[in-house]
């Protein structure tokens, strides 16, 4: 039986290889994973994961803390998802059940360093296996690989210590600077060139500091409802996620939202966002 494995990051990476070099001494009919690559996202990787799928019963995801945002690992478990008729089973790393609330949490999850928790993860494997083995000899097989994926595992962690992701600046965090430097050149310009108290820079960083927790409230109110009344935040055109929306703003009944492309293309026909009425779009609570 063939296994299909998608990671993203370098911990992941090395935790999924890993594991396929592992699983079929534990299973042996489970020989020769595929895991997956995590270059050439455009054409090539349909390509590529649509010809292994094909080939695999069921789907195993790494995720971890540094990956757990990614576009891409979710867009590729939503096709492993619908392409192995829902047999998909995302590993936790550095993760446990109740810290995870992305889109795969209606899913049965599993948590690496929960042995009894891997162990049954192992049953679901078998079970799918054209001739599965007796629990009793699947339970001493585990027993006897489990402390050579644990190795593994810390081995893993000690090369690719986990990093959270990068931080960046938000739109609002700009648009403040934006807006605090623009009101200073203004008090200089009006003061024939003379410098703007420091009491009033101040009071200028507090009121654009205001406006911009008042604004995030906003935001997240105005997305929280949108999530409720529109059932989901992934856009879709003809079956295929083409989207998601990264930006609401309440307009009477209807919301007027920034979709964000997931789309690797170029093109004027594909572009990087755009904006439009939520009721015009067909949304979906999943990236799939």
């Amino acid at each position: 039986m063939k296994i299909f494995v998608s990671w993203s990051k370098p911990l992941s990476q090395s935790i999924a290889e890993s594991f396929g070099a592992w699983v079929p001494k534990v299973i042996q009919e489970c020989r020769d994973p595929y895991v997956s690559s995590d270059t050439d996202k455009g054409e090539a990787w349909f390509q590529t994961i649509t010809t292994q799928l094909r080939e695999s019963k069921v789907g195993i995801v790494f995720i971890t803390p540094q990956n757990v945002r990614e576009e891409w690992i979710h867009l590729e478990s939503g096709a492993i998802y619908a392409a192995l008729d829902k047999r998909l089973c995302p590993i936790l790393v550095g993760l446990k059940k109740t810290d995870y609330d992305g889109p795969l949490r209606n899913i049965q999850m599993t948590e690496l360093d929960d042995k009894p928790d891997m162990l049954k993860l192992m049953k679901t494997l078998n079970k799918n296996c054209d001739t599965p083995l007796d629990d009793a000899v699947l339970e001493d097989s585990f027993d006897r690989w489990w402390p050579d994926l644990e190795t593994a595992v810390a081995q893993a962690f000690a090369d690719n210590p986990e990093t959270a992701p990068v931080s960046t600046r938000s739109e609002a965090e700009k648009i403040d600077e934006i807006l605090l430097m623009v009101r200073n050149l203004n008090v200089r310009v009006s003061g024939a060139g003379e410098s703007a108290p420091d009491g009033d820079s101040k009071r200028d960083a507090k009121s654009i500091s205001n406006d911009r927790r008042l604004r995030e409230e906003r935001d997240e109110q105005d997305m929280a409802e949108f999530i409720a009344t529109q059932r989901g935040k992934f856009v879709l055109e003809n079956g295929e996620v083409i989207g998601r929306v990264v930006r609401v703003r309440k307009r009477g009944d209807d919301f007027r939202v920034q979709v964000r492309s997931l789309r690797n293309s170029d093109s004027e026909d594909s572009p990087a966002s755009w904006v439009a009425s939520a009721s015009e779009l067909e949304l979906s609570e999943v990236p799939f």
